[in-house]
């Protein structure tokens, strides 16, 4: 899995390509939690996600925890319909923005 960076100011974007599972999940976390540390807006462009899994829920959890502890913003744009559909079925979507 690749994650590509923008970085406008303090607002960064993590588009992840391809799958966030057990595999990837590591990599994808180093990422989030650095951007976490750097920005204080962190959006994560799902257009390019085909899957997550549970290891990639678990992941997006714990940036959502440290984001909160930081008081910064994460937000997730350009999830397609099955994706959306795992946040909204594991209560995800309560306490993140989906779009």
């Amino acid at each position: 899995m690749e994650v590509r960076k923008a970085v406008n100011q303090q607002e960064v974007t993590l588009t992840p390509v391809g799958m966030i599972n057990t595999q990837s999940a590591p990599d994808f976390s180093t990422e989030l939690m650095a951007a976490v540390d750097e920005y204080s807006k962190i959006i994560l462009d799902f257009t390019e996600l085909i899957y997550i899994s549970s290891a990639g829920l678990r992941v997006i959890l714990q940036g959502v925890n440290a984001g909160e502890d930081q008081n910064k913003e994460i937000e997730i744009i350009h999830a397609n319909d099955e994706i959306k559909e795992v946040f909204e079925l594991t209560g995800f979507s309560d306490f993140i923005t989906v779009a």
